[in-house]
């Protein structure tokens, strides 16, 4: 008993002497701890903001270009617009061509340059339909009917000659349709042609002797091979 009573004694002198140090260091422990910790929760912070900044830079970067793009393709789209487009006239104006316009014309616009006749009946005519590349307009006299283009002469026919099964439109034909007729070369398609700009539409096919060339020999052999 008395040698345990010496050791708390002893014990007892060992903390009071060496308290202030103890708790020095277990402070200090503590402020260490608390430093590690604080420090984690700093870097762990500042690597999110880091990555939520890249991402942010990243969708911002991305809209730009996807802006750019949009205004490129836009761009693109406008140029294409506004190249030119070639619209052939016929029928009741003064002058029937073939007339160089832009895609943002409309028939309207393409009527000033060919300057209607006094007879020309536009009622049948959209006057503010826009105009498209290789189109072709005619326009009727009064008391005439509108004729829709019409391609009715292939590939084959052209190069081959054409059959009393196809028949070709006197009122829309091109020059080198009229000519894949048998007996038809450049000088008389091309007074169909005249005729056509001049006269307007053929109302039928016995208008065809009026075309110069076509007399009633010449008429009667052809007559099969065309349509109006």
């Amino acid at each position: 008993m008395v040698l345990l009573y010496q050791f708390l004694l002893r014990y007892k002198d060992f903390l009071t002497q060496w308290k202030l140090y103890i708790l020095s260091a277990v402070v200090l422990i503590m402020v260490l701890i608390g430093f590690i910790f604080w420090r984690q929760d700093d870097y762990t912070s500042r690597n999110f903001e880091n990555k939520d900044t890249a991402l942010k830079q990243s969708t911002s970067e991305n809209s730009s270009l996807s802006k750019v793009e949009d205004v490129q393709v836009k761009d693109g789209d406008n140029s294409k617009n506004k190249g030119p487009v070639y619209v052939d006239v016929k029928g009741a104006v003064k002058h029937p061509n073939v007339y160089k316009m832009t895609s943002k014309d409309r028939v309207v616009d393409l009527l000033d340059k060919a300057q209607l006749l006094e007879d020309a009946d536009v009622s049948q005519i959209n006057l503010s339909e826009k105009l498209t590349d290789q189109k072709m307009i005619f326009i009727p006299h009064k008391g005439q009917k509108n004729v829709e283009p019409q391609i009715e002469v292939n590939s084959v026919h052209e190069k081959n000659g054409n059959t009393n099964n196809t028949k070709v439109n006197l009122n829309t034909a091109s020059v080198s349709e009229l000519m894949s007729v048998p007996g038809v070369g450049q000088a008389k398609a091309n007074a169909i042609v005249e005729y056509r700009n001049q006269q307007g539409a053929f109302q039928e096919i016995d208008n065809l002797k009026k075309v110069k060339g076509f007399g009633s020999k010449t008429f009667d052999k052809l007559k099969s091979y065309f349509t109006t």
